[in-house]
């Protein structure tokens, strides 16, 4: 007599967080479509085309299932030459736990944790393509939109757009940082552009904030 037993585990994949103290990144507005962006969204943002945010990391160190990140911000219309904000934020390194609208810094390798997340804690309007992450969603009205987010391979986010159904590129952010390797990557500041909308949509009114 045989008993077999069929097990399906998942190899545990050793992530990393690819951030130092010192790391310096940039983002800058490239694209606006300000009438169909007011039209998908119900409200005016307050970028413009040429507009920089900046995150410059003070102190970073693992605690717990993940990493402690301090982070010095300066939002949109910020002076970048003078002092910025002090938060903290945590990352952690189970995919499971992954929050889309709060991640700018995601562990290493990248298309292992996207995938991860997308298994375990992401819906179906999500999709996952190597290091691009895509979210079909609705805006006021009922009106479809795309959001794409393109991370690098040390997981820090590269881009984000949102395009409507109809083609068009509503908001485009770019990075202007240099990451490793000497190579100019382009990158975006998530939770502002996340936060806004979501604040704008049910509240009909914009305060700036990133957490």
């Amino acid at each position: 007599m045989g008993l077999t037993v069929n097990v399906n585990v998942r190899a545990q994949t050793a992530y990393s967080l690819d951030l130092n103290k010192g790391d310096s990144f940039i983002w800058e507005v490239k694209e606006l479509d300000l009438h169909n962006f007011k039209k998908v969204f119900d409200f005016e943002p307050i970028f413009e085309v040429g507009d920089k945010i900046k995150k410059e990391i003070k102190d970073v160190y693992e605690l717990g299932p993940g990493w402690s990140v301090t982070i010095e911000e300066w939002d949109y219309k910020s002076d970048l030459n003078g002092n910025g904000s002090v938060t903290n934020t945590y990352v952690n390194k189970n995919p499971s736990l992954y929050i889309e609208d709060t991640k700018i810094f995601i562990p290493r390798p990248v298309n292992e944790y996207l995938s991860e997340a997308k298994e375990t804690c992401l819906g179906s309007e999500y999709e996952v393509k190597g290091r691009t992450l895509i979210k079909h969603d609705k805006g006021a009205g009922g009106k479809r939109y795309d959001m794409i987010k393109v991370y690098d391979q040390t997981g820090v986010l590269l881009s984000e757009t949102y395009i409507d159904d109809d083609d068009i590129v509503l908001v485009k952010v770019e990075g202007l940082f240099k990451v490793p390797l000497g190579h100019y990557f382009i990158g975006f500041m998530t939770v502002t552009i996340i936060f806004l909308i979501y604040v704008m949509i049910r509240k009909k009114k914009f305060q700036v904030k990133v957490t």
